[in-house]
């Protein structure tokens, strides 16, 4: 960690209120959206178009905001919300999957994971991963440069993780390890940050709950197939177009999304079924009122090079292996013509992983060969989420019973083994 600064916010700190009506923004049913004005099924949630800081406070929690400056310069935003009670249980730390933020955690009202953490006495840090729009910063570097982008998972997991955690360990007194839950591309740079600095993880994390998992892709979306062979022609354009900034808030992009998917009923269930050839989708677990929170809360900033190194996975027969620059630039970097396997055996923090049964991204057979490759120290469970799909781990129809308890159990369950180690 090369720096830090905190700002402490309360609820207090909530401006004025201002006698207004809102039109409402969301309903329980796609044909509810129709006539949404009027319709009783329908109402106005703040927490759609709501920053993150507005969420916490806006649920009655405290926040702490934080900077830490990367090893090569990236500055992050890391947002903590102290536990509500004295019983402080330890330290969770939440980094989100691709897309989004830490706003991913804290969106869905008094059941979202982190306010539950809190609730039940831990102490929550939410990381942003580099590019997003609260980590958008750089010491030499515009985010409009390519350079800036000019990232991938790789260095979310290698210089990210390091940052931040040295950060957490430093505010809290070095007093407890960190106990880290990722989702999606968040465990992906876990896996990388965990088998390339692995004295550092083993120092620092207690435990690594993982949802979703992604790293081996063998198996994975029959799009992502389609689109993979692709993956180097795809990224001379973007580059070429200087859009190297897949999905930032407010752009082109966002902007059509917010149109088709929260202001026009037809299309808002096509959006859904879109969304579902990659990462699946179960009607069962889906509910319409949470589509204009995945549309508004979910784009937030994403290098294309990220995707553009699980295209290379995919392409490559699954393998979970560094970014490949083709046979030129892999001899300089690599000294190999074929870039090198991250070395999942350095990887010693247990890890508890859990996936869902319709998830064609992270899909089954891929979540548990993974798994079975780990060092035996590392593996501390598997649990499988029937009916659930790749999205549903952050706004599936009953996440907070499912999902959000079953982790926060596993928590206390290895808190209550290793309290006394």
């Amino acid at each position: 960690m090369k720096g830090n600064a905190c700002v402490l916010l309360s609820a207090f700190a909530i401006i004025t209120v201002v006698e207004c009506k809102h039109p409402n923004n969301v309903c329980k049913t796609f044909p509810d959206y129709y006539t949404r004005l009027t319709n009783r099924h329908c109402w106005y949630n703040p927490d759609v178009t709501a920053e993150a800081p507005q969420l916490v406070l806006s649920h009655g929690y405290q926040l702490e905001l934080y900077e830490v400056i990367t090893e090569d310069f990236y500055i992050l935003q890391v947002f903590r919300i102290p536990p509500k009670n004295k019983n402080n249980k330890g330290i969770v730390f939440l980094q989100h999957p691709s897309l989004g933020s830490c706003a991913n955690w804290i969106d869905l009202g008094n059941v979202s994971l982190a306010f539950l953490l809190a609730d039940a006495g831990y102490d929550v840090w939410m990381g942003n991963a580099r590019g997003n729009k609260y980590s958008n910063k750089h010491v030499y570097l515009s985010p409009n440069s390519n350079e800036y982008w000019n990232h991938s998972f790789h260095e979310m997991g290698l210089y990210d993780f390091p940052a931040q955690f040295d950060l957490v360990r430093k505010q809290t007194g070095y007093k407890n390890k960190i106990n880290l839950i990722s989702h999606s591309m968040g465990a992906t740079s876990a896996f990388v940050y965990a088998s390339l600095r692995p004295q550092h993880a083993s120092e620092n994390i207690k435990l690594f709950i993982c949802w979703t998992p992604v790293a081996y892709m063998k198996e994975t979306s029959p799009i992502a197939k389609i689109v993979a062979p692709f993956t180097n022609l795809l990224m001379f354009i973007v580059e070429r177009l200087n859009l190297m900034n897949l999905a930032p808030p407010n752009g082109l992009m966002h902007s059509i999304l917010k149109l088709l998917c929260t202001k026009i009923p037809w299309t808002m269930e096509l959006c859904v079924l879109a969304r579902g050839t990659l990462g699946g989708y179960n009607p069962k677990s889906f509910l319409p009122e949470r589509l204009p929170l995945i549309i508004y809360q979910n784009f937030a900033g994403m290098s294309a090079k990220a995707y553009a190194h699980y295209g290379q996975i995919i392409s490559a027969g699954g393998r979970f292996q560094f970014y490949d620059y083709g046979n030129k630039l892999n001899r300089l970097y690599y000294h190999s013509v074929n870039p090198p396997l991250y070395p999942i055996k350095n990887i010693k923090i247990p890890m508890s992983f859990m996936y869902g049964q319709k998830d064609i991204l992270a899909d089954e057979k891929d979540v548990l060969n993974f798994y079975n490759k780990l060092p035996i120290e590392a593996r501390y469970g598997v649990k499988k989420i029937d009916g659930y799909v790749h999205l549903d781990f952050q706004y599936g129809k009953d996440v907070e019973k499912i999902v959000f308890n079953c982790t926060i159990n596993i928590l206390d369950q290895f808190r209550s083994v290793n309290s006394t180690k």
